[in-house]
């Protein structure tokens, strides 16, 4: 009995090294849910600013940089966001479990995301040109 338990460990230890060994480190990850395959989309792309988002985060005071974190937390709303018929459609977030809450609107194209708007309130808080 000792010797099929340990014949068994030997097994399943060799198994776990050869899938490790073959499938290594890769970046997988699942993402079913629509929420998470948006955020997955838009932070594999290139995220362009436009003038006024990059106004309003330097009146925010958040740098560019941590768009990506911001996207890492945010939530989608599609009720508010423009989808349907839209080459290019454009998506609203937010920050969940951050204070103060971003809002945000990207557009998403095939090969780019454009950062349309970042702000603390729905509606324009920052004056910007």
């Amino acid at each position: 009995m000792a010797k099929k338990i340990i014949l068994y460990l030997f097994g399943v230890l060799l198994g776990i090294f050869l899938v490790k060994f073959l499938f290594g480190n890769r970046n997988i990850a699942c993402t079913y849910f629509p929420e998470g395959r948006v955020i997955d989309n838009l932070k594999r792309k290139e995220l362009i600013l436009t003038e006024f988002s990059k106004c309003q985060l330097s009146q925010l005071g958040i740098e560019q940089e941590s768009i990506d974190s911001l996207l890492s937390v945010s939530m989608v709303h599609f009720s508010e966001s423009k989808i349907r018929g839209m080459e290019c459609p454009e998506y609203v977030l937010s920050t969940k479990g951050t204070l103060p809450i971003v809002h945000m609107v990207i557009r998403n194209c095939e090969k780019e995301a454009t950062v349309l708007y970042v702000d603390t309130a729905k509606t324009a808080s920052v004056r910007c040109p």
